[in-house]
């Protein structure tokens, strides 16, 4: 669960109040919080792409567990209805029992916009630290309602690494309102 808003044209903040972890058979327990800021570079349609950059800091609320400063680039690539995104982030844990390395992992999605409440798409998602990989179906779309609108997508990715969870269903939901 989040809010965020954008204090600029180029600068969006949020804060997720919580995020929550379940292993498989186990409780789900509050995981941690996170500040993420957004900055997008250039105005949409200047460049080839339009890119930005994230970086957040992750709170960890797990006994024992360290911080996580994540960070990088992010690109989206509209031609047509064919919408692209590739986001390639790093993350450095901080704090007590931090890990000296960086990890890498990126996520990858294009869609096709049917029309604006429907645009079936594939994600694929690489974690290689941890030989995780997945891919599947999803499909994106919004709802206007006045000056607000709902933004919703929902897929179903599948492991393709040795360590990656078998099927994911994942299901986005995200109030906006002006």
């Amino acid at each position: 669960f989040s809010v965020a808003h954008s204090f600029t044209s180029w600068w969006k903040s949020e804060l997720y109040l919580g995020q929550y972890i379940r292993d498989p058979g186990g409780p789900t327990s509050l995981d941690s919080y996170e500040f993420e800021n957004t900055f997008q570079i250039g105005s949409p349609g200047q460049y080839w792409a339009d890119s930005g950059f994230l970086l957040s800091y992750e709170y960890g609320k797990q006994p024992g567990s360290a911080n996580e400063l994540e960070f990088g680039p992010l690109f989206q690539k509209q031609t047509g209805r064919v919408m692209q995104r590739l986001n390639l982030l790093w993350g450095k844990e901080v704090g007590i029992g931090a890990g000296r390395q960086y990890e890498f992992r990126s996520a990858y999605s294009v869609s096709y916009a049917w029309n604006r409440e429907f645009a079936p798409g594939i994600e694929a998602f690489a974690h290689p630290s941890n030989d995780a990989y997945m891919a599947g179906p999803v499909f994106y779309g919004e709802q206007a309602f006045g000056s607000s609108e709902i933004e919703y997508s929902a897929g179903l990715v599948f492991g393709l690494g040795r360590k990656a969870p078998d099927t994911t269903f994942m299901l986005r939901l995200e109030y906006e309102f002006f």
